[in-house]
């Protein structure tokens, strides 16, 4: 997560699936993880460490005017987050496989996220 976004909308999809697809693999401990009240706070500790180098590439992005600088970038992250668990969840149904969850949080993400205005 050492890059720094530059303004070309395209790198922010890319970074973001490269990011996303690494997570996959996290669903099924996770998962576990959420229904086990006593490493609910490890849990909570653990996800503040991981997200910080994604939210400073999320601050710098929106700085950069490649996402919606008018959202808080906390919401960006816990709205991605949510994304995540979503599709851990539907794999662990068995209703996608991780490359097709992978693309579908970053799709769907970004929707709601690209700032219209420099795709102009």
């Amino acid at each position: 997560m050492e890059q720094v976004p530059s303004r070309k909308l395209g790198e922010v999809a890319t970074v973001m699936l490269e990011v996303t697809s690494g997570l996959m693999p996290l669903g099924p401990r996770a998962a576990f993880l959420r229904f086990v009240p006593s490493e609910g706070k490890t849990l909570d500790s653990h996800w503040a460490d991981a997200v910080t180098p994604l939210a400073i590439y999320v601050a710098k992005s929106q700085s950069q005017g490649q996402l919606r600088s008018d959202l808080p970038t906390r919401w960006l992250i816990a709205s991605y987050i949510g994304l995540l668990f979503a599709a851990w969840d539907e794999i662990a149904e068995g209703e996608l496989g991780s490359a097709q969850a992978a693309r579908l949080i970053v799709d769907t993400w970004l929707s709601g996220v690209i700032n219209t205005a420099a795709t102009e």
